[in-house]
């Protein structure tokens, strides 16, 4: 089932992650998503927490960008998430649910 493997990928990126730190920058990617910002509550949680979460689980550094008026009205965040290719798949898919 999904949390069992959720478990087990996280299990494993905890247990690579001191590892990681030593690593040239070279390996590290970074990926930006767009979130609408009446969203970004939920992403980031009471307190940071839900954040937090994210970050300690994939091992990825997440960015959030301040709100960014568009035509129309209508305002973005970015996500910035930047780490290993891993650690940088976990947090857009933890980010996602």
């Amino acid at each position: 089932d999904l949390s069992t493997a959720l478990a087990a990928l996280a299990g494993s990126q905890l247990r690579t992650s001191n590892t990681n730190r030593q690593q040239p920058a070279a390996n590290n990617q970074t990926h930006e998503m767009t979130v609408p910002n009446e969203l970004i509550g939920c992403i980031i949680g009471k307190g940071g927490t839900k954040i937090a979460e994210i970050r300690q689980i994939s091992g990825a550094m997440i960015r959030i960008s301040n709100c960014e008026e568009r035509e129309g009205g209508a305002t973005d965040r970015t996500i910035t998430i930047t780490g290993n290719p891993d650690a940088v798949a976990l947090a857009q898919y933890l980010i996602s649910m």
